[in-house]
Order: structure tokens, then C-alpha cells, then sequence
């Protein structure tokens, strides 16, 4: 392996993980979003403010539906 082989691996590495970092960046929502959640539970203030529409305990619930799905 020689010092081009290296680099051209580094390039990559950092490549890999800004496309990580660009699909995380895509999935927060934009705006304001609702008082309350589906299941009437209050959303916080900064939650609302940054977007998301479901109260903390159903967002952690869809996400470990979510783990589930991705096995």
C-alpha cells in the first residue's frame, strides 16, 4: 500500500461520512410544529420549534420500531 492508496482512503472515509451527516440533516423536520401529539401527550416547546410533531415518548417508540426493522 502506498501513500496515493492512503489518501485516496482518507478521501473516501470523509466522503462516506458527510453523506452520513447530510441524510441525518434530511431527516429533521422544518418549522413549528403541533401543541399536542396523536396520543394528546404535550409537545415541548423546543421540540415544536424545531419541527417534530410527536411528543417524546411515541418519537422513542417508532424509533425502536424502527431498530426492529432494520435487524
Amino acid at each position: 500500500m502506498n501513500e496515493s492508496d492512503i489518501e485516496r482512503a482518507e478521501h473516501h472515509q470523509q466522503w462516506l461520512m458527510q453523506q452520513q451527516i447530510e441524510k441525518q440533516r434530511r431527516q429533521v423536520p422544518k418549522g413549528i410544529g403541533p401543541e399536542e401529539c396523536e396520543c394528546g401527550n404535550p409537545i415541548p416547546q423546543k421540540r415544536r420549534e424545531l419541527g417534530y410533531c410527536t411528543c417524546i415518548a411515541c418519537a422513542e417508540t417508532q424509533e425502536r420500531r424502527n431498530a426492529l426493522i432494520r435487524r
